[in-house]
């Protein structure tokens, strides 16, 4: 009896000492919880300032840096234009750069966010003057509530449809929570970045297909221009042939990641761009690029660029000395001269 006894009760000690153990840990869950909330808090309100990392900063300390797109080699920081086709794989995402001010177009799928912002941080973005959502499609939108939490700015800019879920609603609400005016943007719509003027040109034509709804927009500096029409396809290349918007680029990035659903070679011969780039994924499924826009783009004269081939490209212009492009991989480097702005 007197054995069992102690048994039982070196069992009931085992057992409270296990049921404190669990307790205890559920104490400390609870409170790295929230500090993990709190630390989140911070962050994303006060990151970049009083001594706050960032959460770009905080990628590179954790080692994500092996995951950012390559900085094109070579480029100058004498030139005041840059324009950033970064490398996100099968999406978009383009940095306007215009006398140390930015612009970004669009962020790429969820999964190169990590890279994105490292991107970002490596050139010292810590504000965008604007940022634009082209049309809600998720390989142009993925990453863009983390930017949205990594970065300062006042005003994202829309399209004309708002779908619900998804990363749409992640965007919305990191929005929010930044205190980020968000707008649907007009046709007409212009904006001074630096010495530069980025115009809103198209918003799409009424469709179901996200693609023809993208903002097209047009950035000119002095003698230099970039025209991004986002995914829009034939239709709406068309309705901006008509519209008699000023169409004319020094720079194209090639329409929905180079398909044959748009690059019509009647709005390349508006355009008439010295180079074109295309971003896209290196053996993607959609196949893009598509050889009958890259045959239209040879077709109007225009150098082409490609992401999936060179990494993320950048071609920087100085007035004195034209357009260069600059790639990651390969080195490529080209000079043109840059005539006046038709």
């Amino acid at each position: 009896m007197a054995k069992r006894y102690r048994r039982k009760k070196r069992k009931n000690r085992a057992a409270q000492r296990r049921a404190a153990a669990r307790r205890l840990i559920r104490r400390v869950e609870a409170v790295l919880a929230v500090l993990v909330t709190a630390a989140s808090v911070v962050i994303s309100v006060w990151g970049g300032q009083y001594g706050i990392p960032t959460w770009t900063q905080l990628y590179l300390k954790a080692g994500l840096t092996n995951a950012s797109p390559t900085l094109a080699a070579g480029v100058s920081s004498h030139e005041p234009t840059k324009i950033h086709f970064i490398d996100v794989g099968q999406g978009d995402a383009v940095l306007i750069e215009q006398d140390g001010a930015f612009a970004l177009i669009d962020c790429g799928t969820e999964a190169c966010e990590a890279a994105l912002l490292a991107y970002l941080d490596q050139l010292g973005v810590t504000e965008l003057r604007l940022l634009v959502m082209t049309h809600p499609h998720a390989d142009h939108i993925g990453s863009m509530d983390a930017v949205l939490r990594s970065v300062r700015l006042p005003q994202l800019d829309l399209a004309s449809v708002y779908p619900t879920g998804g990363a749409f609603e992640r965007v919305l609400a990191a929005a929010e929570e930044g205190g980020v005016s968000v707008r649907q943007a007009q046709a007409g719509d212009a904006l001074a970045l630096g010495s530069g003027t980025l115009t809103v040109v198209g918003t799409g034509v009424a469709s179901d297909n996200y693609n023809n709804i993208s903002l097209c927009l047009r950035f000119e500096a002095g003698s230099f221009s970039f025209l991004d029409t986002g995914d829009a396809e034939k239709e709406v290349e068309q309705a901006l042939l008509e519209s008699g918007a000023k169409l004319s680029a020094t720079v194209f990035k090639a329409a929905h990641h180079g398909s044959g659903t748009s690059n019509t070679l009647e709005f390349l011969s508006a355009v008439r761009p010295k180079a074109v780039v295309v971003s896209c994924g290196l053996n993607n499924d959609y196949g893009h690029p598509h050889q009958e826009a890259l045959d239209h783009y040879a077709l109007v004269g225009s150098s082409v660029y490609r992401t999936d081939a060179m990494g993320s490209v950048v071609v920087g212009y100085a007035p004195e000395s034209g357009m260069k492009v600059y790639a990651a991989r390969g080195v490529q480097e080209e000079t043109q001269e840059t005539e006046a702005a038709a």
